[in-house]
């Protein structure tokens, strides 16, 4: 360039060094975008590996770790302190618990797409910088190594100071998050109590206290930043002192000496460029720190721990030919029993016993829910289980379904007798080939619930469409058009989904679920005379999406969709085999089903009520004994060719569905203190409880509301 500037024309010694230098320019770029490409890469790989392995072990840890006070059974005490020691008894909240898998799952790849990225940068550039200047001079290059202990003793001291602000900082904005997510989640209630100022002010208060932690670290990572880059220019006046010492000397010559200086310095100033990550650094270790707790939950908890596959709650060999009668009482009440199933006796193998179970919640193991309680139901049977709230009932439907493991007693469950099913299944002669059931812990907990079908008081409905929702997770092969058809039937939805005209079918050219002309009108669809126009029903039918939280159905609306969610699970076959030729193998293999109705109807009027029990009573009747019913066939749904064997549990405050079934069951303190049907139980008013405690008419007195009391 210089002989350029002179008058010289030969430039083509500049020409190859401009290509030189531009084609290092690309080379940077190139390699600079490879190195972001590869590390973001293996970032998402490794935050996707992290969060799948996460959730695997949050959805398999028993209920009781949920509570967060107090490990469930089976529960490793590292299973009991993960995610607690941050966050304390909030931190296995749902809100919580999503913050760390998606928020901190976002924080953590950045410990590896940029901290890692950075740091692997910083290395061979030093290692480059640093072994370069001790091959020029040793001397000056051990000088810079001398102060390095300060740069080290000064960066850790600025993590730890902003390690300790990010932790404030993060649960702060977690503070907010859960303002801002209770305000949404509850507006309808907000709205209805004109409570937007209180939530406001909360939610202003949360980001206040934020924004002042927020300062406050500012302050601090600012001071430790400054401190830090004044470093580096206090390191570079040093080691010009020293050049020039040995300069001085006549140890270096002054080029060599900016040689070696310019290498040093160099390093310390890439060295340097670490501090500037430090917030980074900070943010993404407390992110990978909480969701490493999640890393180490076990995969082996005490629901692990069935593995036997027998045929449930089947209906013995001999109930076929045990006739179904019609109640001939004269009593008012007695006529509304559900009279076309079999009474029990002690001779018949049980679908459930129940015997001196003892639980409580892990959160509160001091107050016992249940207490030695003791109860059998039987094949076929639909029981109701009553009592006043706060006796255990909704504790005991989880029990049976094993969401909750008991601290005393057993649970079990019937088994057919050697030769049914029982060898293929997997069940020892020990505990089946008597009949007499297995225990629920020895049973696979996902082939138990398969069986048990629980259809809880608020149904979990998706923001999905409502064959979605009804489907909940089973494929359309596994739970065909038909079936979701005749389920929504008998939960008595269906008219309401597709019109009351409609026949279920299913528009070929539209694709999608419709009004079909002609179509056959189910139990509940008639009209008075002189009625002109029937509901049309959805626009889109079953397509039809229930929006966030079911907010765009009622609440009957949404509870009779959680019932056909569960009726259709008794319908279809836990292999999801729809051949109507393998019906019979697959209930030899399968047996029946538990149905748990957990104040499923408290939405529903009573029409609706009284239809839907019809709806129940011709899943319990079988077909062979359709004749003695005592409603006619065409006041039935007709019995799906898939129903499975069916025992129900009903537990329910309403007296029409009390009168329905076929024995009541009381619960007072966890303990049962009455059975029989209707009728017997409120004869007992004012006799002893049972073992000859007093107050008997315990149901007496709740069915009276509380207006007797003996």
């Amino acid at each position: 360039m210089y002989q350029v500037s002179v008058g010289a024309s030969d430039v083509s010694r500049i020409n190859l060094l401009g290509g030189i230098v531009l084609g290092a320019a690309a080379l940077d770029g190139c390699l600079l975008g490879g190195k972001y490409f590869v590390m973001e890469c293996v970032g998402v790989g490794w935050v996707t590996w992290m969060r799948e392995r996460a959730v695997r072990g949050v959805v398999g840890q028993d209920m009781g770790w949920f509570e967060g006070g107090g490990a469930s059974s089976g529960s490793s005490p590292e299973a009991n302190s993960a995610v607690e020691p941050t966050q304390g008894p909030t931190s296995r909240t749902p809100i919580r618990l999503a913050q760390i898998i998606v928020r901190d799952g976002d924080d953590a790849r950045n410990l590896i797409s940029v901290v890692l990225a950075q740091a692997l940068v910083v290395l061979a550039m030093l290692s480059v910088g640093l072994i370069w200047a001790l091959v020029e001079g040793w001397q000056l290059t051990l000088a810079g190594f001398a102060i390095a202990p300060v740069f080290v003793g000064v960066m850790a001291l600025q993590t730890r100071l902003v390690a300790g602000c990010e932790v404030r900082n993060k649960r702060a904005r977690e503070e907010v998050a859960r303002g801002y997510y209770q305000s949404i989640i509850n507006v309808r209630a907000i709205r209805s109590l004109s409570l937007e100022p209180h939530f406001r002010s909360q939610f202003l208060h949360a980001t206040d206290t934020a924004l002042t932690t927020g300062v406050r670290g500012a302050f601090i990572e600012g001071c430790t930043y400054g401190v830090a880059s004044g470093l580096i220019y206090l390191a570079e006046a040093l080691l010009f002192w020293v050049g020039a010492v040995l300069v001085g000397r006549g140890v270096y010559s002054y080029a060599r000496m900016v040689e070696v200086l310019n290498l040093v310095v160099f390093s310390v100033s890439i060295g340097g460029q670490l501090m500037g990550f430090t917030t980074k650094i900070a943010k993404a270790v407390q992110a990978t720190a909480d969701l490493s707790t999640l890393l180490n939950l076990p995969t082996q908890t005490s629901e692990s721990s069935g593995s036997l596959k027998p045929p449930l709650f089947a209906h013995p060999a001999s109930s076929s030919s045990q006739s179904t009668t019609t109640s001939t009482s004269s009593s008012p009440s007695s006529s509304t029993q559900h009279s076309s199933l079999t009474q029990p006796s002690p001779e018949k193998p049980y679908a459930l016993k129940l015997s001196n179970i003892s639980f409580a919640y892990p959160a509160q193991p001091s107050v016992p829910i249940l207490k030695d309680l003791n109860l059998t139901i039987y094949p076929g049977e639909c029981v109701a289980l009553v009592g006043a709230s706060g006796s255990g009932k909704s504790t005991l439907a989880g029990v049976v379904g094993r969401v909750w493991d008991v601290q005393g007693g057993e649970v079990l469950v019937g088994a057919p007798a050697a030769g049914v099913g029982a060898t293929s299944a997997g069940v020892d002669e020990k505990n089946s080939g008597n009949g007499q059931g297995v225990n629920v812990k020895d049973v696979d907990v996902n082939w138990l619930r398969k069986h048990v079908v629980h259809v809880p008081q608020q149904p979990a409905l998706l923001s999905a469409s409502i064959a979605e929702n009804i489907r909940f997770g089973l494929s359309e092969r596994e739970m065909p058009d038909e079936v979701m058809w005749e389920a929504a039937r008998l939960a008595r939805v269906h008219e309401f989904i597709v019109g009351s005209g409609a026949g279920g079918g299913v528009d070929e050219e539209k694709g999608e679920t419709g009004l079909v002309e002609g179509g056959e009108k189910g139990q509940g669809e008639k009209r008075e005379e002189g009625e002109e126009e029937e509901a049309k029903g959805l626009p889109n039918g079953y397509e039809t999406h229930l929006g966030e939280n079911a907010g765009l159905v009622s609440g009957g609306q949404a509870q009779r969709v959680g019932i056909a969610r569960g009726i259709a699970r008794c319908l279809v076959s836990s292999s999801g085999g729809s051949n109507p030729g393998q019906q019979q193998h697959q209930e030899d293999e399968e047996g029946g089903r538990l149905l748990i109705l957990d104040e499923c109807t408290s939405a529903l009027d009573n029409e609706t009520q009284a239809a839907f029990l019809e709806s129940l009573k011709s899943l319990h009747t079988p077909v062979s004994s359709s004749s003695s019913s005592s409603l006619s066939s065409t006041s039935q749904p007709s019995q799906s060719p898939k129903a499975k064997p069916l025992t129900t549990l009903m537990i329910t405050h309403k007296l029409p569905l009390m009168q329905f079934c076929d024995r009541i069951i009381v619960l007072e303190k966890g303990r049962v203190v009455e059975q029989g049907t209707f009728v017997e139980l409120m004869a007992l008013r004012g006799q002893d409880g049972e073992g000859g405690t007093e107050g008997g008419g315990v149901f007496a007195r709740l069915a009276s509301g509380g207006e007797w009391v003996g």
